[in-house]
């Protein structure tokens, strides 16, 4: 399977940024640390690749670390990624897209507040690690019970990762 390093460049598009810094991959917006893919990504995100099946949507393309196993997995059918962010899609896509051999991938700019439409058989909300956005994380996964598949899965990133007191 293709690594995230070997495919993930550094470079700058507006506010996103991809630095590397002793050997770990951050994506900053403006200027702050959004993601990684230090060891804790890639744990705290494992649940997800195991479960994902089927036509799969996710809310937030950061680095696309999860999305490397998820091109490789016969039982993921599509993948398709909601992001509110073009510069983070002008910055990451490119590179990411090398990897999806199978053309599994569509990355739409789009707000993850208003539901998109089709039904999914995997969703993962995939939200920063705040008190706020753990309400936010719940309110979406409410919201999105709407576009679940019968017998699908859905989580968000806060399910996995504990709040920081």
């Amino acid at each position: 399977m293709t690594k995230l390093q070997d495919i993930i460049q550094c470079g700058k598009i507006g506010n996103a940024e991809i630095i590397k810094h002793d050997g770990i991959l951050y994506l900053l917006i403006d200027g702050l640390k959004w993601m990684s893919d230090e060891y804790y990504e890639y744990i705290s995100n494992a649940e997800i690749i195991e479960r994902a099946h089927g036509d799969v949507l996710i809310a937030g393309l950061g680095l696309g670390l999860i999305l490397l196993p998820m091109f490789e997995d016969d039982k993921v059918e599509t993948i398709t990624v909601l992001e509110n962010n073009h510069n983070v899609i002008d910055l990451v896509f490119p590179m990411i897209t090398q990897a999806d051999t199978h053309s599994k991938l569509d990355v739409i700019y789009h707000d993850a507040n208003i539901l998109p439409d089709g039904e999914y058989d995997t969703i993962f909300l995939d939200v920063q690690n705040n008190e706020s956005e753990k309400k936010q994380s719940d309110e979406l996964k409410e919201k999105y019970r709407a576009i679940l598949k019968p017998g699908g899965y859905m989580s968000a990133w806060l399910d996995f990762y504990p709040l920081k007191k």
